[in-house]
């Protein structure tokens, strides 16, 4: 007896949440340079799925804003007005704190909005 091809179609398959280290606190929005991820982080393919874990264990979904590359220094400035906006403080403020919890920084700099979940 042939057998009969079914007329109900499958669900596509669901991808399971990955998560990643965040060298942060919680906070609804972060400024941060890319390593404060974890390197997996970095070397994934899309953003299905992709959760922070954050050292106050918050586990989030991030919706990244803007990434700029400031290799030169040219943003400065830039970020500075950004920092002082956003939390009262200069850039080079925001990158001492960094560099003193991650040893240093890299030069591509992340804005991203945390929705914890």
């Amino acid at each position: 007896m042939p057998s009969r091809k079914s007329s109900v179609k499958q669900a596509p398959a669901v991808v399971p949440p990955t998560y990643y280290r965040f060298q942060a606190k919680f906070a609804p929005d972060v400024f941060f340079p890319s390593n404060a991820l974890e390197e997996r982080f970095w070397e994934r393919s899309g953003y299905e799925n992709v959760r922070f874990t954050t050292l106050d264990d918050k586990n989030c979904i991030p919706q990244f804003i803007s990434t700029t590359n400031n290799r030169d220094g040219e943003y400065d400035s830039d970020f500075d007005d950004f920092c002082q906006r956003m939390y009262g403080l200069p850039f080079v403020n925001i990158k001492s704190m960094w560099i003193s919890r991650l040893g240093k920084v890299d030069y591509y700099w992340h804005w991203v909005k945390l929705i914890k979940i």
